[in-house]
């Protein structure tokens, strides 16, 4: 009966270790990307407003109906707010107001969606070698 090396044991543990290891990083970036954190304060938007027309806020960042809020001494936003669907300047915002308006398309993020059945499915076995398989064409015969 054959001896097994315990080099090459120890060998295949790393090797399935770090194949698994580089797996739950590009998992956390994915995730890190998709869900980036938010520390910003929320607040009413009656006093985003008032405190706009007022000429207290450099910039009202807007993407759908959130805003990112920020302060004349800051350089980055500190609060958050939502609005109704409508134009802010619809729900008190005077037009003459010394305040920065950024208006960004709404985020569809959420909305991606990849149907892996149709392009094929990549997969690595614990030896860390990759296979693609390719997905049986529809339609033809």
């Amino acid at each position: 009966m054959p001896q097994r090396n315990g080099k090459n044991r120890i060998s295949q543990i790393l090797r399935f270790g770090l194949f698994w290891a580089i797996i739950i990083f590009v998992a956390l970036i994915f995730y890190a990307t998709l869900f980036p954190a938010s520390n910003l304060k929320d607040v009413a938007l009656s006093d985003v407003v008032r405190r706009a027309n007022d000429g207290k806020i450099a910039q009202l960042e807007i993407q759908g109906n959130d805003i990112k809020i920020t302060p004349k001494d800051q350089s980055k936003p500190t609060e958050h707010s939502v609005k109704e669907s409508s134009s802010i300047y619809e729900q008190g915002l005077n037009k003459d107001a010394k305040v920065e308006v950024k208006v960004i398309p709404p985020s569809t993020t959420g909305e991606t969606h990849v149907d892996f059945g149709g392009y094929g499915c990549a997969c690595a076995d614990y030896r860390g070698v990759l296979y693609v398989y390719d997905a049986p064409s529809s339609g033809s015969k």
